[in-house]
Parts: C-alpha cells; sequence; structure tokens
C-alpha cells in the first residue's frame, strides 16, 4: 500500500503574509505568524541569530537595556 500522502500546509492569508512582511522590516529580523485553530489565535516568531540581534530587536519594540 502507498504510504498517505503528507499534508500540505495551508496558504497563508494574504494580509496576515504582509503583515508578517512589515514586521520583519520594522523589526530587521525574520517574522512568523503561526495561526491555529479557526485563526482566531496564534503567536509571533521573531527570528534572531545573536544576543546583539536580540538586542537590536528589543530596541525596535521600545525596550531599553536596564
Amino acid at each position: 500500500a502507498a504510504p498517505p500522502a503528507a499534508r500540505k500546509p495551508a496558504a497563508k492569508p494574504r494580509d496576515i503574509a504582509r503583515i508578517e512582511e512589515r514586521l520583519a522590516d520594522h523589526l530587521a529580523a525574520a517574522v512568523e505568524i503561526r495561526l491555529r485553530g479557526r485563526k482566531q489565535a496564534g503567536e509571533i516568531a521573531v527570528a534572531f541569530g545573536s544576543l546583539e540581534e536580540l538586542n537590536g530587536v528589543l530596541e525596535r519594540l521600545g525596550l531599553r537595556e536596564e
């Protein structure tokens, strides 16, 4: 028997993709919005490659080192 077909993830809504792009531009970091359920909830992931990059993201979010 053939293996079950891998489920292809649903395409991200265009408005969500645009928000990801705007956030990524603003934060100077890769951003992913993950929707779950009936697309009423989710999470935002911001990627960084070093503590220096993380500090830059935090600064662009308005958080300064204390």
